[in-house]
This record gives structure tokens, sequence and C-alpha cells, in this order.
């Protein structure tokens, strides 16, 4: 059933997905120290930790200090990866359900389940919300 674009483009991605699939299970079958490693060999920057990032600190939109931009903070508040995963998740489920009442149930009970995982596996981090 899938002709188009053509049907050797759904072969090639069909053959991409069973390579990643085998990689995946080759993955599952190391301890962690060597996934680790293959990771980084396939990827050299992964390893290192990530700066912190503050999210509310300086809740201003207008920052007229800043020397990059003066809504710098709107920018990297929009922009940010966890914001535009959110909304292309939202964007790809209502295009799969279209059905508006229940994509606004799903959307608000993945959000419930976030702050849950949150505040049951990191307890500290949780007591500053």
């Amino acid at each position: 059933i899938l002709i188009r674009p053509h049907p050797s483009v759904w072969r090639l991605v069909h053959g991409l997905a069973v390579v990643y699939l085998v990689a995946l299970t080759f993955l599952l079958f190391q301890n962690r120290g060597d996934a680790r490693k293959f990771m980084r060999f396939l990827h050299p920057d992964l390893g290192h930790e990530l700066p912190e990032r503050s999210y509310g600190t300086d809740c201003r939109i207008y920052t007229p200090e800043n020397p990059k931009s003066r809504f710098n903070s709107v920018y990297e508040t929009l922009f940010d990866e966890f914001v535009l995963a959110h909304v292309f998740g939202w964007w790809g489920k209502a295009i799969m359900i279209r059905n508006q009442p229940l994509l606004w149930g799903l959307s608000i009970g993945f959000e419930v389940m976030e702050v849950s995982f949150l505040i049951a596996h990191f307890p500290a981090y949780a007591a500053k919300l």
C-alpha cells in the first residue's frame, strides 16, 4: 500500500529501521560502560556533562542590559528543546488522533504523568517546586 512517493523509498526506510532496531538490540546486551563507549565512538561529544540551566532566575521579558538580544529570555524559552519537543509532539498527536477532546485529555494526562514522575523519582528536586 506504500506506493508514494516510490516503493524504493519505503524499502530504504524499512532497511534503515531494521538497522536501527539491530543496533538497539546490540546495545541492549552491553553493560553500561561498554554501551557508553560505543555511543561515544559514534559521536565524540557524548560523555561530557551538560551545563546546568536555570529556568527561573530571571523571568523578565525585556532585558535591555543583555548584549545578545533585548528579548533573549523569550527566545531561549521558546526555542528550548523541551518546548519544541512538546509542540512537535502535540502536533504529531493532533495529526494522528484528530479528536480535540481526546487530544487535550492525552496532553494533560501526559503533563500530569511528567510531574508525578518528577515527584516520585526526584523528591529533593521536586521540593524546590
